[in-house]
């Protein structure tokens, strides 16, 4: 389920229209296992709970001037949990059951936007120090601001800590905090967690993708490198969007792609919901019968393939390779 089940796009919120999806699903024979979209910020509204409690409890990443840290997204106006407060991994925690237990008995989660992302340039408070510039032994010469489409370097964590310091492990303490939450719930059953942002380690607890990636020749190609690159840095688990994300597709870069897919260690397709379909069925029926023998050669496979994924995970070795 994507962010369609939320009120709003916001997250923990069930929209009227998907109220009885847990009962629709009792009523299938022999009902697919469900993952479920929460990834998104805290819309800064009073009026919606987890925002409340993460606010009067303070877990909330603030400015350098003490207030809260905030930036447009899906939601709107959104704020970001602080998950180096130890405080905010038990608030997160009770979020994540609020939904198992009241809306769906859901099989894993996806954590997408599990960065601090804002739509934009967000621009740092005047009177906020730049001090931190002086400790990079470097010029830093980009085409965009430190703080282009997420927070400031100069916003704070818990006990003063920059982000600065800590921006390349915010998406490693959420997904840490998420899988720790979910054995709580179940510690006998093996979660499985999509997560588009990560860092070095990562891969212990989480599978990923490799986020927008566009339509196209180029950026089919440079998926399997970027697998590659990946698995040496231990994240074993992922894929990119099949067909691609961005920009609509065409049936003879889609069917290429599902034939390079199969071997992803992690297999699907997805889109943006403005661009044109390219599930199976959005084709013809000889480029449906293409696709459908690519997905059944990777059924042959799949035992093969669960024990690479087996090796990876007992001895750090690489599954997806070249040799």
């Amino acid at each position: 389920l994507d962010i369609d089940y939320m009120e709003q796009k916001t997250p923990f919120t069930i929209n009227a229209k998907f109220k009885d999806y847990k009962h629709h699903l009792k009523n299938i024979k022999n009902p697919p296992k469900t993952y479920i979209q929460i990834g998104f910020m805290m819309k800064k509204d009073m009026k919606y709970e987890p925002f409340r409690r993460a606010y009067y409890n303070n877990l909330l990443i603030k400015t350098c001037r003490g207030d809260l840290e905030s930036g447009r997204n899906y939601p709107g106006i959104v704020t970001f949990p602080d998950f180096l407060n130890p405080k905010t991994s038990r608030w997160w925690g009770k979020l994540i059951r609020g939904v198992y237990h009241d809306f769906l008995e859901f099989d894993g989660i996806c954590l997408d936007l599990n960065e601090p992302k804002v739509w934009g340039d967000k621009v740092e408070e005047r009177n906020c120090p730049k001090n931190y510039k002086q400790r990079f032994p470097y010029t830093i010469k980009a085409q965009r601001s430190m703080s282009w489409r997420t927070i400031p370097p100069s916003s704070l964590h818990r006990s003063s800590t920059l982000h600065l310091d800590v921006h390349n492990i915010y998406s490693y303490t959420k997904t840490r905090s998420t899988i720790m939450e979910l054995r709580k719930i179940n510690p006998n059953r093996r979660w499985f967690i999509l997560s588009r942002s990560h860092f070095m380690g990562s891969g212990r607890w989480v599978a990923f993708w490799n986020g927008d990636v566009q339509s196209s020749w180029e950026h089919l190609r440079i998926s399997v490198p970027n697998l590659l690159t990946l698995g040496m840095a231990g994240m074993a688990m992922g894929g990119s969007d099949i067909c691609g994300y961005r920009w609509d597709t065409n049936v003879e870069l889609c069917v290429r792609w599902y034939q390079v897919g199969a071997f992803y260690p992690l297999a699907r397709t997805h889109n943006r919901y403005t661009a044109k379909d390219q599930d199976p069925l959005a084709f013809s029926p000889i480029y449906r019968k293409i696709i459908k023998q690519t997905m059944e050669l990777r059924q042959n496979f799949i035992i093969y393939l669960y024990t690479l994924f087996y090796i990876a995970h007992i001895k750090g070795k690489l599954y997806f390779n070249c040799k």
